[in-house]
C-alpha cells in the first residue's frame, strides 16, 4: 500500500455506486456522467452563463472606476478570478456537449460483481461512436484506483476531498483504424491486503476503474466506473 496523498477537492456528495445490470457477458456498468440529459445540460448552461455575466459586469465596473477608486483594484482581482473560473466552466461545458454529440456513454462489463479482496476479474470497456469511424490509430489506457472520500465542515464551509490509497496501471492497448466502437479488454486484480468498500455519510472507501482514450483528432475524456469490493471469504 502507498501512503495516502492529499488530492484536489472532489465531490461534495458521495460518489454514486451504480447497481450493475446483469447480462450474458457478466455485469454491465455505465458511466452516468456521460449520459446525455437535456435538463441537466440546460441547468448547467444557465448557471455558467449567469456566473460569467455577473463576473464580467463587476470586472468592467472595476476597470472603469480604477482611476478614481483605489478599492476598485480589489474588485478587479476578485471579479477577474471569477471570470477566469467562469471561462473554464464554459470550456468544460462545450467539451461535454461535443463529447455527447460524438460518443455514446462509456460502458464496462465485469465478469463478477461485487469483487472480493484477492480476486481477479475480467473487464471489457467499450464506447461507441454515434457516427463515423476512427480515422487515426489511438491508444486506450486504464488504471484501478482505491481512494478515501472525506467530507468535513470548517465553520460554515463544507469541504470534500479525496486521499488516494492504492493504484495500479493496466497495460495500454491500441485502437485500430476504421472502427465504430472503442474497446479495451483486460484483467484487474484486487490486492488481498486492500481495503474493502465502505460508505458512511461523510466518509467512504471507493474503488474505481478509470479508462482514458487518446484518440487524435477527436475530443474525448476519461470514463470512470465505481466498483464494489467486499472482504475475502475465509474458508
Amino acid at each position: 500500500m502507498v501512503q495516502p496523498q492529499p488530492q484536489s477537492v472532489a465531490y461534495r456528495q458521495i460518489p454514486k455506486l451504480e447497481q450493475p445490470q446483469r447480462i450474458a457477458e457478466g455485469f454491465l456498468l455505465t458511466d452516468l456522467e456521460q449520459v446525455w440529459s437535456w435538463r441537466k445540460s440546460i441547468y448547467r448552461s444557465l448557471f455558467v452563463v449567469i456566473w460569467n455575466i455577473i463576473a464580467f459586469v463587476y470586472l468592467v465596473s472595476g476597470v472603469r472606476n480604477v482611476a478614481t477608486d483605489r478599492g476598485a483594484i480589489i474588485t478587479i482581482v476578485i471579479s477577474g478570478l471569477l471570470a477566469l473560473g467562469g471561462l473554464m466552466m464554459l470550456a468544460k461545458l462545450i467539451i461535454q456537449i461535443l463529447l455527447a454529440s460524438r460518443f455514446f456513454p462509456g460502458e464496462l462489463v465485469v465478469s463478477r460483481f461485487p469483487l472480493r479482496l484477492g480476486e481477479a476479474s475480467q473487464v471489457r470497456y467499450r464506447r461507441r461512436l454515434r457516427r463515423g469511424q476512427t480515422q487515426k490509430p489511438a491508444q486506450i489506457s486504464a488504471q484501478l484506483v482505491c481512494y478515501e472520500w472525506i467530507r468535513c465542515q470548517q465553520g460554515t464551509d463544507v469541504q470534500a476531498f479525496t486521499q488516494k490509497i492504492w493504484e495500479q496501471a493496466l497495460p495500454v492497448q491500441a485502437v485500430p483504424v476504421g472502427i465504430s466502437k472503442l474497446e479495451y479488454e483486460g484483467q484487474i486484480q484486487i490486492p488481498r491486503q486492500g481495503t474493502p468498500s465502505f460508505e458512511a455519510n461523510d466518509n467512504c472507501i471507493c474503488w474505481e476503474l478509470q479508462v482514458a482514450v487518446d484518440l487524435p483528432g477527436l475530443l474525448i475524456d476519461a470514463s470512470t466506473f465505481r466498483l464494489r469490493v467486499v472482504p475475502e471469504v475465509v474458508a
